[in-house]
C-alpha cells in the first residue's frame, strides 16, 4: 500500500454500477495500490487490483490497513 493516496500515479474515477433497488449510481474507481493507510473511501466503490476487485456497496466504507488489509465497515453493530 502507498502511503499517500495517488503516490503511484493511478487516477481517481467513477463509473456507474448497479445497485440492487437504486438502479446504475456512480461509484468510485481506486487502484488499490493508490489507497493511503488510513484512507476512508466511502460506497459505493470499486478496489481494483491485478487479479480482483473489492466492491464496497452503498452505506458501506473501506479502509486501507497498516498490514496491507482492506478493512470493510458496513454500518452495523457486531
Amino acid at each position: 500500500l502507498s502511503h499517500e493516496p495517488g503516490a503511484t500515479g493511478f487516477e481517481r474515477t467513477t463509473r456507474p454500477v448497479y445497485v440492487r433497488g437504486e438502479g446504475f449510481v456512480d461509484a468510485t474507481v481506486v487502484h488499490r495500490a493508490a489507497l493511503g493507510v488510513g484512507e476512508l473511501i466511502p460506497g459505493p466503490a470499486l478496489i481494483e487490483e491485478d487479479g480482483s476487485t473489492t466492491y464496497i456497496e452503498p452505506g458501506m466504507t473501506v479502509e486501507a490497513h497498516p498490514e496491507g488489509a482492506l478493512v470493510i465497515y458496513t454500518g452495523t453493530a457486531a
